[in-house]
């Protein structure tokens, strides 16, 4: 994806995909240890042991891959970690981490045939629901691919709906 904003074109198999870049945001406890994942549901916060320590997480923006992170919403997650784990340090010694990950602007992936290409069929782009979605995408594409066309409960997910050429 090209550093031009938070938005860039992907082409596959003869398909103009726009993307956008969302950025997982978190802080982390390099000298924390944990045993298992914590998850404050009251404040959509993720507390998960990592090699490099203790890891907090549970937001994302949309930032493309210039901008530098917000700090403040980092901290913003370690204070609702030590809120909800109050004998946990997590203010002190905590670093501020990011990563870019791809999706598409409406959020939503993208399944269904390349119109172009007989045979070929797309699924993918389901954020952070993959696992979540995987058999029920498995399902409609494998019955889509075995009827030879795209059942109108894929066409919201099209390869083709951010296509300017077909308006």
């Amino acid at each position: 994806m090209p550093a031009d904003g938070p938005f860039g074109i992907r082409h596959i198999g003869g398909v103009t995909l726009t993307q956008a870049s969302v950025r997982n945001l978190g802080t982390c406890r390099p000298d924390a240890k944990g045993e298992f994942q914590v998850v404050l549901t009251d404040r959509k916060v993720f507390i998960t042991p990592m090699d490099t320590g203790l890891r907090i997480a549970g937001t994302v923006e949309f930032g493309g891959l210039a901008r530098e992170p917000n700090h403040r919403r980092a901290a913003l997650l370690a204070r609702h970690g030590k809120e909800g784990l109050p004998t946990l340090n997590l203010l002190r010694g905590s670093t501020t981490w990011m990563g870019h990950r791809p999706c598409m602007p409406d959020s939503m992936p993208v399944l269904g045939a390349v119109p172009r290409y007989a045979g070929l069929w797309l699924a993918f782009e389901h954020g952070r629901l993959g696992l979540t979605s995987s058999a029920t995408t498995g399902r409609l594409l494998a019955e889509a691919i075995c009827q030879r066309e795209s059942p109108s409960v894929l066409a919201p997910f099209s390869t083709m709906r951010f296509d300017s050429s077909k308006d």
